[in-house]
């Protein structure tokens, strides 16, 4: 069987009952520098296929692997095999305008259309892929996944298709598709693109750097050394206190001294009274 007709055989199997997975995770450097890894899983599509035709469910399998991706990826991606069916190409780039990265470094903001970031790393390389693709890869890899069509997003959503990307921002997320940004955990945003269906951009804002972050960790650094040094200076002056108080003088006993001269006898004895003269003879 020829490859346009396994293309046709997986799409027509996938249009009634089986799932496609496309899910990108993209991380995004105060740079702008792009790093990501996208996972493709068709394995229920081919899991499909060898019920009817064990055949050509191994040519898609094959087809729908690193050997077949490798022949269309540039040198700046990788590909890793995950199972029949199922891969992740990982890869970096300098975003910009056209990927939906925009970075305004004078006011330290950053915005991303995760509409165009996902054509960029779902797309494993747009430029090698037609219109007129005869292989089952690139007929599945083609652009237009994204955006999703209002009137398209309850079937894909009863065929258990999915497309996401989680976009994690360089640092604090200010809003999400023009809403404030709320309770955001480590500044990643998950967007399912069957659940935002209709929508031609999906604009993600976020503060270039971590700047303002650090600069409430050393205000909050400044408080501490603060209270620590009160405590410090006043241990130091209770000690000093203690140090400088007087001790208490123990009591002198009273001694006598002996008395051995003569002349303090007489004194003693002779106090206060008049000589007595010796009787004449």
């Amino acid at each position: 069987m020829k490859l346009r007709a396994i293309v046709a055989a997986g799409i027509s199997i996938l249009a009634l009952s089986a799932c496609v997975e496309i899910k990108s995770d993209a991380k995004i450097a105060s740079d702008a520098k792009v790093s990501f890894t996208t996972t493709y899983d068709v394995s229920k599509i081919i899991t499909a296929m060898q019920m009817t035709n064990k055949g050509s469910a191994d040519d898609m399998a094959k087809g729908l692997s690193c050997e077949k991706m490798n022949e269309q990826l540039t040198k700046e991606y990788s590909c890793k095999d995950l199972g029949v069916g199922k891969f992740a190409v990982s890869g970096s780039f300098a975003g910009d305008a056209s990927h939906g990265v925009t970075l305004d470094a004078d006011k330290n903001q950053m915005s991303v259309d995760a509409v165009q970031l996902f054509k960029k790393v779902a797309d494993l390389n747009p430029s090698k892929q037609t219109a007129d693709a005869t292989d089952a890869a690139s007929a599945l890899m083609q652009k237009g996944l994204v955006p999703v069509a209002a009137d398209q997003a309850a079937q894909y959503k009863q065929m258990g298709m999915a497309l996401t990307l989680n976009v994690t921002l360089p640092a604090e997320v200010l809003s999400v598709d023009g809403v404030e940004a709320k309770d955001i955990k480590d500044n990643t945003v998950a967007v399912n693109f069957i659940d935002v269906a209709g929508k031609d951009s999906y604009v993600l804002t976020s503060k270039a750097s971590k700047n303002q972050i650090w600069w409430k960790v050393l205000k909050m650094l400044g408080v501490l050394l603060a209270i620590a040094a009160i405590v410090a200076a006043v241990l130091y002056l209770l000690k000093r206190k203690k140090t400088q108080s007087p001790s208490p003088v123990p009591p002198v006993a009273a001694t006598v001294e002996p008395i051995t001269k003569i002349d303090e006898i007489n004194d003693v004895v002779n106090d206060d009274t008049e000589p007595v003269d010796s009787p004449k003879a």
